[in-house]
């Protein structure tokens, strides 16, 4: 009954330090949507991007990309699942 008391104890502790985590910084935030970007629009990982716009909301980031030329107005949810991609006329 202890070992499990304190094995129970233990993944509470670790899994409250882990949603304690610092924030993504600008530059690993503009990584994980360029690789959404190139996920959703099919592109060769040395495709041409820029990320512009970022805007975070409750539940989605939203952002433009510019993929070799072609520009797009994209969004995925806070747990970068499902990007979708539409291109902008």
């Amino acid at each position: 009954m202890n070992a499990a008391r304190f094995l129970i104890a233990a993944l509470l502790a670790a899994g409250s330090l882990a949603a304690c985590s610092p924030p993504p910084t600008a530059a690993e935030m503009e990584a994980k949507l360029r690789a959404a970007t190139l996920k959703v629009t099919s592109s060769a990982a040395n495709a041409s991007i820029t990320v512009t716009d970022q805007v975070e909301t409750a539940s989605r980031w939203i952002w433009n990309a510019t993929v070799n030329g072609k520009a797009f107005k994209c969004d995925v949810d806070t747990f970068f699942e499902l990007p979708a991609c539409e291109p902008v006329a």
